[in-house]
């Protein structure tokens, strides 16, 4: 990893924000089983990468991130923010030893927890549903994708028709699908980390009215600051394409106090980036290290492929 960072001192004073989502203890080909793989990457990949980013480069907090962007202060060189979305357990079993043994303090998007261990990110109970059924996987992601474009109450009247055909019990579940509990998140937010919302249910807000974001992002806010006893003041777009919200997302979220909102648009972020559309890159679960190292330093490419 040596040679890479001769490179990472040529970056200039813009920040790569790191879309990062579950951490697992399976290797790679342990994986298959597991719904949305893709999104989970390995322990021990997990540490190499967090270990070159302290080493070559400036991890920042949100606050400075967002401080930057109000005139407030300056970003370092080579700065590099960590972001976890949607709220897996394993970022507080496997993450977060890590990211201490490091001195980073990332940003969690939490889809606001229910506080039941039971209870499953819509897309893992969609895959696990279809996986019993025998499906393929990628029949499965074409499903999964296709439930995404729906208008917001077709998608609900689908997944409640999956939910009425099928349970799930906590020793079936994979350990990949739990979410946080209430205690994980106020425990994380109690060690430094930052507390953001990926919203209440993971919807695609473009699909909704502006009435239902608003209670989308509302109650989200409201739960998380709750649970921290800390404002929440920054939101991460579920799916995070440009086409999964729009004016009415930004205007409510300004509204309700949030300084800031992530996509999943690639790219880096600036202190003239626009607040509410920071860009963002997706480290994918089956990202080798030294690929990994290549593209924070040299060429982070603007296509990815699951495979």
């Amino acid at each position: 990893m040596g040679g890479y960072g001769l490179f990472s001192r040529k970056k200039a004073k813009r920040a790569a924000v790191l879309c990062y989502h579950g951490v697992t203890r399976r290797s790679p080909n342990e994986l298959r089983e597991v719904p949305n793989s893709f999104l989970h990457i390995p322990v021990h990949l997990f540490e190499a990468q967090i270990r070159f980013i302290e080493k070559f480069f400036n991890p920042i907090t949100l606050d400075l991130l967002v401080d930057a962007m109000e005139g407030k202060s300056l970003l370092p060189d080579r700065s590099v923010l960590v972001t976890f979305d949607d709220g897996y357990k394993s970022v507080h079993q496997l993450a977060k030893p890590i990211l201490e043994k490091y001195s980073i303090k990332p940003s969690v998007f939490v889809t606001a927890p229910g506080g039941s261990a039971l209870e499953m990110m819509w897309p893992d109970r969609v895959f696990c549903y279809f996986q019993k059924l025998g499906q393929k996987d990628r029949d499965i992601y074409q499903t999964i994708e296709g439930m995404k474009e729906l208008g917001n109450e077709q998608r609900k009247a689908a997944l409640e028709e999956i939910l009425q055909k099928t349970s799930v019990s906590l020793d079936s579940l994979p350990e990949e699908c739990r979410i946080m509990s209430e205690e994980d998140v106020r425990d994380l937010s109690k060690s430094g980390f930052d507390i953001g919302s990926h919203s209440s249910t993971h919807p695609i807000l473009s699909k909704m009215s502006a009435d239902e974001q608003s209670e989308e992002i509302a109650q989200s806010k409201v739960r998380l600051e709750k649970i921290t006893g800390k404002p929440v003041e920054a939101f991460a777009y579920p799916n995070g394409r440009v086409q999964d919200f729009n004016e009415d997302t930004v205007r409510i979220l300004k509204e309700k106090g949030y300084r800031t909102a992530f996509t999943t648009v690639e790219g880096y972020s600036s202190p003239d980036s626009d607040p509410y559309r920071l860009r963002r890159f997706f480290v994918m679960g089956n990202l080798p290290t030294y690929e990994f190292c290549h593209r924070m330093t040299m060429s982070w490419p603007s296509k990815y492929r699951v495979v």
